[in-house]
């Protein structure tokens, strides 16, 4: 028998462990978690817009891109982990970037539109070179603009090693 469940609070207990765990030598890869399906259970979506913000800064960049692959494993997982049928806006957002990459302080490389797996993945995929400042800020404030436009209620899910260039 499931309960209802906030799908978001334990997508950010995992992005905050992460950033906890130290530099890994290795990418790390996540596993999707798949919702059961069936009648007795109900997931109800706490937000209507979901945008991940991916820092791809220099730190993020060491180790042959070791932080960045983590980072795109983790919001790979997370998109491959939600209903297809999911309703709600999603986007990604990047900043930090090399110019190899984007001249831009941050860029939203998907959305905001309807969920689509792949549309998340490819804007993950697009994201090749790490480099370049961390302007954080810069992105917050450029995806509250994009989540404003999307209307409703809204997210924002930072996946970052913490560490400002």
């Amino acid at each position: 028998m499931c309960k209802k469940f906030n799908v978001w609070l334990p997508l950010l207990l995992a992005v905050v462990l992460a950033g906890c765990a130290g530099k890994p030598a290795q990418p790390l890869n996540f596993a999707p978690q798949a919702f059961e399906s069936g009648k007795k259970c109900i997931y109800v979506a706490k937000t209507d817009n979901a945008q991940f913000i991916l820092d791809a800064s220099l730190t993020m960049g060491e180790d042959k891109q070791a932080n960045l692959i983590t980072a795109k494993n983790f919001i790979g997982a997370v998109g491959q982990s939600l209903p297809a049928d999911y309703a709600g806006n999603t986007g990604l957002r990047t900043f930090g970037h090399s110019e190899k990459q984007s001249k831009k302080e941050t860029d939203l490389v998907y959305g905001m539109a309807k969920f689509s797996r792949d549309g998340l993945q490819k804007g993950l995929d697009s994201v090749k070179f790490a480099g370049g400042n961390s302007p954080l800020g810069a992105a917050i404030e450029a995806a509250a603009a994009d989540v404003e436009k999307a209307g409703g209620t809204s997210t924002l899910v930072v996946v970052s090693d913490g560490t400002q260039h």
